[in-house]
């Protein structure tokens, strides 16, 4: 501790410790993605609103129809707007570089889904 610090009257417990996260990661699949993804593509096909009449009733519903029973609603949520962050990302990414958005090849790929995501969010 340094002498400053002592002065103060601080001690080395008095920082701020990380809080770890509550609940457990959990890995998607590439097949769970996709079904989500479809489901949102097909609420916007049937001019259906996203997030409607609420987010958690609209991810429940989700839910259930494409099956992912061990899930939460939050959960799903959550990856959605993750999706949406990494889509977001690779269009910011897109527009200051002037390169293409590849799966394979020689670019660099900055969002895995980014070709469904566009047809929603675009």
């Amino acid at each position: 501790m340094s002498k400053r610090n002592m002065e103060a009257g601080e001690d080395s417990v008095s920082k701020k410790k990380r809080v770890p996260r509550s609940g457990t990661q959990r890995k998607w699949t590439e097949m769970e993605e996709e079904s989500i993804i479809n489901y949102l593509k097909d609420t916007i096909l049937s001019n259906r609103e996203i997030e409607k009449p609420t987010a958690l009733t609209y991810y429940k519903q989700l839910i259930n129809q494409v099956g992912l029973n061990d899930l939460t609603a939050e959960k799903v949520k959550a990856k959605m707007a993750n999706l949406k962050n990494g889509y977001l990302k690779a269009i910011d990414w897109r527009s200051k570089t002037g390169q293409g958005i590849s799966h394979k090849g020689g670019n660099i790929s900055v969002c895995f889904n980014f070709d469904s995501l566009d047809k929603i969010y675009n």
